[in-house]
């Protein structure tokens, strides 16, 4: 019933454009993920629980599963970036170069993403999931995300509010608490969903439909069907001429038979007749 009180509407056409907001250019998409937000904990427990316990750990595994099933038969971490590039500039101007000095060994890098910014790891490799497969966001699912953010702003409320009149030490740490468990809650859910919708799609391309965002050329040349060359056809002209009327048949003919001394063409036309054709000696 919580969740009615938050809107299930996407983020409008304004903010889903420009490069600072690639994030919400998914807004478009039609297909679904395999398993709402809402269905994880019955559909995917293990996934789900494990993303609620382990947060971090959960995030770097996310990462790499997503990688490894977008790039096979590769070395999936060297297309590793921080958030995915997802949040470029869309933060604090400074997402990426807290792991340039890890370039040499993304695994570090994906470690300290997660560490130090679980929330914005967690939500770039969904993001990055639903822009590479043309996934649209399901409606309960921007309320769960809507509610989660709602309790981690009513917390931060609570806390100044505690640094004013102590006698809102006790209920600031009551929201901060419930905050923590609702926002951990919802990245298990996310983490989950992801790795449900990777086995579901498999090696890049399995279950993917032609022209989703990324897919390589030369898989397209491969599913669609070539058709097979014909032999080129070479039409050689032949000579025709129309009797003049009274004129015999083989004497046109005889004129209209190659002759090796001839040199040229010439066509004549009389008055109310068609082109006769001679060869001129």
């Amino acid at each position: 019933m919580v969740f009615c009180l938050f809107s299930s509407e996407p983020i409008g056409g304004k903010q889903a454009t420009g490069k600072k907001n690639r994030m919400m250019q998914f807004s478009g998409f039609q297909k679904q993920f395999q398993v709402g937000m809402k269905d994880t904990l019955c559909k995917e427990p293990a996934c789900c629980c494990f993303g609620f316990l382990c947060p971090c750990p959960s995030a770097c595994m996310a990462r790499m599963k997503v990688l490894k099933t977008r790039y096979p038969g590769q070395d999936a971490m060297q297309h590793y970036a921080c958030c995915q590039g997802i949040f470029d500039g869309a933060c604090c101007g400074l997402v990426g170069y807290c792991v340039a000095p890890f370039r040499d060994c993304p695994l570090v890098g994906l470690a300290l993403e997660s560490l130090c910014c679980h929330g914005l790891a967690v939500s770039s490799t969904r993001i990055f999931v639903m822009l590479e497969w043309q996934l649209a966001t399901d409606p309960m699912d921007y309320q769960i995300i809507r509610f989660s953010n709602c309790m981690q702003g009513l917390a931060c409320i609570c806390e100044v509010l505690a640094c004013i009149d102590d006698s809102f030490k006790e209920a600031a740490q009551i929201i901060q608490c419930l905050a923590d468990l609702v926002y951990y809650a919802t990245t298990g859910c996310m983490h989950a969903q992801t790795m449900a919708e990777m086995n579901y799609q498999g090696p890049w391309g399995n279950n993917m439909a032609i022209g989703s965002v990324g897919i390589p050329v030369k898989s397209l040349a491969l599913q669609s069907p070539q058709p097979e060359p014909q032999p080129a056809q070479v039409v050689v002209p032949v000579a025709t001429t129309v009797p003049l009327p009274g004129a015999p048949v083989a004497a046109a003919t005889a004129n209209a038979m190659p002759n090796p001394t001839t040199s040229a063409t010439v066509v004549k036309t009389l008055p109310g007749q068609l082109p006769a054709v001679e060869m001129e000696r």
